[in-house]
Order: structure tokens, then sequence, then C-alpha cells
């Protein structure tokens, strides 16, 4: 593979867009680099390698000077060359930390954080709570002529009984059910239309036992959930998040509702939805991604592959604020996070993680940058700004 298509191809990668070919010729390559005599590097380590090289790559490739307060790791040169000399440089320094590294970050990260798990709490319509990471597989209730039932690979399953007597026997009562997880907690469900959920940690979902009220489908959100919903032209489904409303007949969305998020963040990844907020309203199509500060709706376009990564067992945190990141990060490990006062602001995180990993192996990568310095000690994490 010719230098100059090096760069090019990873170009194509970072944008999506490679062949399934060129995926495979991409992997091998770096395979190639990762087996040369360099058993004792693990996946995260490449991992780090490979981010430092595809951020060399964009900004060598990018006119515009970089931003105040992005991660700067590498100088500026010739994008076929940077490819070539982060990975030899970034693996001969993750070697050298294998070595030298460790002893001087151990009273850091003293404690350690466990990742996240499937788990959530089941509230029932009579008040009842459900443990479901503790109850057994198999049928948990029935109420309202719906059967609630829970799969061994860790989902919620709600199948409407074709016995029409016990269909009417919720006149008059609650029938609102509330899945809800806790920070370290991850959880899936499917509706009694087949509609599913997947619930971020640190969320709840509302909704009727039958899901219909007044002819429509209706699911109350607090947190972020994914939604793949089927297709039912008669019965609209809407989610109701914070103050706006999102409206749609079967798509697959993503709405991120945080209290602790200055805005709602609605992305659509297929088919189409409505998002209303008060009196304005806005249509979006799949790639796009609604605003909502609160007082108005704004849409842009949307990574769909950040959005999601949650759900893919990821954290994707390249070139997004540093604090946004550490959000993410906290409510999986269930940590707190507090700041040193003089931490400048408008700094950026890099690198893709799995969920699975410890706290500790991405807080150092993170610390790679240079910038900051981390702390873990009693579930809170210290953040400072690393003066050299």
């Amino acid at each position: 593979m010719k230098e100059v298509n090096l760069a090019q191809l990873f170009d194509k990668f970072e944008a999506g867009q490679c062949s399934p070919a060129e995926q495979r010729a991409l992997q091998a390559w770096l395979h190639s680099y990762r087996t040369a005599g360099k058993a004792a590097l693990t996946d995260q380590d490449f991992s780090e390698a490979r981010m430092n090289m595809l951020e060399a790559i964009d900004r060598a490739t990018s006119p515009a000077p970089q931003k105040s307060g992005v991660f700067t790791l590498w100088p500026r040169v010739a994008a076929a060359a940077v490819a070539l000399l982060i990975l030899g440089a970034s693996l001969f320094y993750v070697n050298s930390l294998s070595i030298n590294g460790n002893q001087q970050e151990g009273g850091r990260y003293s404690e350690e954080a466990a990742p996240g798990t499937v788990g959530a709490t089941l509230t029932l319509a009579d008040g009842r709570k459900v443990r479901l990471s503790d109850s057994i597989n198999g049928d948990l209730a029935t109420e309202a002529g719906v059967t609630i039932r829970k799969t061994s690979d860790g989902e919620l399953i709600y199948e409407i009984n074709s016995d029409p007597s016990k269909v009417g026997m919720t006149k008059g009562k609650s029938t609102t059910n509330t899945l809800s997880t806790a920070p370290g907690e991850t959880y899936q469900v499917q509706l009694p239309d087949g509609s599913r959920v997947w619930l971020n940690s640190a969320s709840s979902l509302s909704y009727p036992v039958h899901l219909m009220k007044n002819g429509k489908r209706q699911v109350s959100l607090q947190g972020e959930g994914f939604f793949a919903v089927s297709k039912d032209k008669k019965h609209p489904f809407i989610v109701q998040a914070g103050n706006q409303l999102v409206e749609v007949l079967g798509t697959q969305f993503n709405i991120n509702s945080y209290t602790d998020e200055a805005m709602i963040k609605t992305t659509l990844i297929e088919g189409a939805v409505k998002v209303t907020l008060g009196d304005e309203q806005k249509l979006i199509s799949p790639g796009e991604q609604v605003v909502n500060d609160g007082k108005k709706l704004a849409v842009g376009k949307a990574d769909a592959e950040s959005v999601t990564d949650w759900k893919q067992g990821d954290f994707n945190l390249d070139r997004i604020d540093l604090k946004l990141a550490l959000r993410k990060i906290a409510r999986w490990y269930n940590i707190q996070v507090v700041y040193d006062a003089d931490l400048p602001e408008g700094l950026t995180s890099g690198g893709w993680f799995s969920r699975s990993q410890k706290l500790s192996t991405i807080l150092k990568a993170i610390e790679k940058s240079g910038q900051v310095r981390f702390t873990l000690k009693d579930k809170t994490l210290y953040v400072k700004q690393n003066k050299r």
C-alpha cells in the first residue's frame, strides 16, 4: 500500500466511507504493525495509537488553525508522513509506559471504578418494584391483560394476551409502568406494539401497560434512550422528553434529555420525526439533529456514531468537550466529578473506548494529551490542569 493512499484511506475511514474491502485492507495494515515484534501491546494501546494517528491526519489536512483548548499532540506535517510517524511514536511511547509509567500513577489510581452492567428497576402500576438484575427469567407479572416477561439476554417484553375480557380490566385504574436505570446500568424493553427502547444510564421510561392512550402510543423519557419504533400509520408514537414532544410513525432515533445537560438533543437515524416545543415544530431527516435549549429549536447535522456510541457499548470521545465526555463517563461508572477552579474552558477529549474497560484505562488515555490530571478517590474524580 502506498503511503499517500494510506492517508486517504484513513480519511475515508474516519468519514465512514470505506468499502468492506478497504476496511479489511486497513485492518490488515494496522495489524501488521501490532504484530511485528510488539506482542506486549494491548488492544487498548493500539486503539490509542490509532486515535493519535487519525487526529494527526485530520490536523494535517485542515487549513484552519487549531482552536484554543484543543489537545495538540503532534506537529503539523504532511499527512502521509504523519500517519506513519505517529503510529511508530505511539507504539514506542506505549511500550515505554508499560515499563516505566505505572509507578508514578499508582497513588492517583489506587481505587478503581467498575464499568456499568445490564440492570434496571421496573415499577408496576400497583406500585410494586421489581429489580430486574435480581429476578429470574420468565414471566414477571400480568397487568390489565398484558404479560410482562424478562428474557435471558436482558430484555423486558410486553405481550398483550388474546383474551379480550382481560383487556377491559384497566378502566378507572392507573396502568402506567416505569422502567428506570440507575447510574451504571442499561436496559432495553420491547413494548406491546413491538417497538424497542434502549435506556442509557440514569434514565427512565414511563408508559401505559397497553401503550395506547387517546389513540396514540405515548411514552415519557427522562435521561437518554434510543428508539426503534414499529410502523403504525393509524397510531403515532409520541415521546415526551422534558418540555418537548417527538412524534413518529415508524423510525429510529435517539433522545438525550439529561437534566445536567444544557440542551435536549433529538437525533434521527432512520425515517422522519417531528419535534414540537410550544407552538414551534421541526421536521427532520436522517442524519439531522434537533437541539432544544428550552426556548427554541435548532436543526443541524449530527454525528450519529457519537450519539449512539453508548448503545453499541462504546464511548466515542473524539473531539468533544471534555466536560461532556466526563459526564458520559460519570453516569456509566457511577462517580462524581469535581473540577479544579483554574481548569480552562474549551478543552476537548479524544479516543474511542469500550464501556467494558476499567475507568483508569480511559482516564490514563485522556491524560496522555498532557492537558489534565485525574485523581480518583471515594467514587469522586478530581480534575486538575496539568501544569508542567
